[in-house]
């Protein structure tokens, strides 16, 4: 695997670790969060704010981007979908 590649996901990864505090904070819920660094560095209100700004900040595949909801919303979405 590439080191962008493996860089991309253990951001992904420690999003997932620590997704159970982030949607207790009322501020983030929802929000599209860019990861770099295993930190969050920036939040934002749409996808496409959040790639605009990691692609002008970070090197390619070396960051991601995340929606801060929990796994029974994404349920919820899906059915709603249906």
């Amino acid at each position: 695997m590439p080191e962008n590649q493996e860089k991309k996901e253990a951001n992904i990864a420690w999003f997932r670790a620590n997704l159970g505090e982030l949607v207790k904070n009322t501020l983030m819920q929802g929000k599209f969060v860019v990861v770099y660094n295993k930190a969050i560095v920036a939040s934002f209100d749409t996808f496409d704010a959040a790639l605009r700004e990691a692609v002008a900040q970070f090197p390619a595949d070396e960051f991601a981007i995340q929606q801060v909801v929990a796994d029974n919303e994404v349920i919820n979405l899906i059915r709603l979908a249906l």
